[in-house]
């Protein structure tokens, strides 16, 4: 490998460095999570009209465009759509269906349901694995307290010697 290319390959890996470790031990971790995150939060999440490919960033003045129609041509939508718009409608759409009052109190209804039946499902196990253990017959001592029984300090399991 020629000796300029070595060097321009290690030039871009410590620019690369640069962006991943923090500048002081205070704010450590924050160029990582900078360097991962999304620049805006639907970020390969919309998708075209027509060939359902993804839509990204267009230009600098943030306009969404269809990539298969800009990189590969394969897609005759030539519409741009500013970013701005589409977060607003997007959480605006979020805000009004999710957060409807009918679909809350529905969900509540629901969750309080399943709570309750779980409930009822523990409590009927319960009464089930009491009822058995009343039915075996008479219980060591300690058994019915949760506890084991402890050997005896003489016995042979205490002395460490084989039961006979």
């Amino acid at each position: 490998m020629e000796s300029g290319l070595w060097h321009a390959a290690q030039k871009r890996l410590e620019a690369g460095r640069r962006i991943v470790v923090p500048a002081a031990p205070e704010n450590r971790g924050l160029a990582l999570s900078a360097a991962r995150r999304p620049r805006w939060p639907l970020a390969g999440l919309v998708r075209c009209g027509l060939c359902e490919g993804p839509m990204s960033v267009i230009g600098s003045g943030g306009r969404l465009g269809c990539s298969n129609h800009v990189e590969r041509g394969t897609c005759t939508n030539r519409r741009t759509v500013a970013r701005d718009k589409v977060v607003i409608r997007v959480l605006t759409g979020l805000k009004e269906r999710l957060l409807a009052p009918e679909l809350v109190e529905e969900f509540v209804r629901a969750y309080a349901a399943e709570v309750n039946g779980a409930y009822r499902e523990r409590g009927s196990r319960r009464t089930t694995l009491g009822g058995e253990a009343r039915s075996t017959g008479p219980q060591p001592p300690g058994i019915h307290q949760g506890r084991p029984r402890q050997p005896r300090h003489g016995s042979r399991v205490a002395r460490g010697g084989a039961a006979a």
